[in-house]
């Protein structure tokens, strides 16, 4: 566990933002945040329990159109709060 700032990078269609670890460069979690919207999903990996979750969906992003990733992200993701001065 670190409590050191995340660091960010977008990739692909560069809508997403996604969190790393500053230490390790782990994947935390993704976000998508706008004026309207404000959603996100964690590496489920990294929690304590994981194996007691449901199964994830694979999709490929590649194949999907910027606004079919934002329609997946908006019903799939939870509502987040990201405070960027927490960002490296």
């Amino acid at each position: 566990m670190s409590t050191a700032p995340l660091d960010y990078e977008k990739q692909g269609s560069e809508q997403a933002m996604f969190l790393l670890c500053s230490i390790c460069q782990t994947l935390v979690g993704v976000c998508y945040i706008t004026e309207n919207i404000s959603v996100g999903s964690l590496n489920a990996t990294l929690l304590d329990k994981f194996e007691n979750l449901q199964a994830s969906v694979n999709i490929s992003p590649k194949k999907l159109s910027n606004m079919e990733k934002l329609e997946r992200w908006g019903d799939l993701w939870s509502q987040v709060r990201i405070v960027k001065d927490n960002l490296g």
